[in-house]
């Protein structure tokens, strides 16, 4: 019951939303922006803030390719660490909690990228899932407090 003494929205309920479907396709995001933004770097005022922003967000939700791509001096023995602990969890905490105030800039550059690479199919439908997938990541990364209305059982 919502009273003036207590704020609204306790964390009480369950929601199953395609964990698997919806972070494969962030990090696909994230990667094609990512690689975006280090070709750019060959410009001659490359955006180094692109770069390092995509990067941060690439590594929490991407650990294990991050990993792979940039970790190599140390890499069996982060892989294990990364194996030991949960990455699908890890990532998923990270996705519905995000933290840098850059994120938002970040994400929104990402779904306009994925938005003009994908290629145009029959029918308006095609893309609506995708697209409602956009929206929700867009949604999480919007606010601190929209992150914060989701916690990861």
């Amino acid at each position: 019951m919502f009273s003036q003494d207590h704020p609204m929205g306790a964390l009480d309920g369950t929601i199953h939303y395609p964990r698997h479907a919806l972070l494969s396709l962030c990090r696909k995001i994230l990667l094609d922006y990512f690689n975006k933004a280090i070709d750019e770097i060959d410009d001659e005022d490359p955006d180094w803030d692109l770069v390092g922003f995509a990067m941060v967000l690439r590594q929490k939700i991407d650990q294990k390719a991050f990993i792979r791509d940039w970790c190599w001096g140390e890499l069996e023995y982060t892989m294990k660490k990364i194996k030991a602990s949960n990455d699908e969890k890890t990532s998923e905490e990270y996705l519905l909690n995000p933290r840098e105030t850059s994120q938002p800039l970040t994400m929104k550059g990402a779904v306009k990228l994925r938005k003009e690479l994908r290629r145009p199919l029959q029918g308006n439908n095609k893309w609506k899932k995708e697209d409602a997938f956009h929206d929700f990541l867009l949604f999480l990364f919007e606010s601190h407090d929209h992150g914060n209305l989701f916690r990861v059982g």
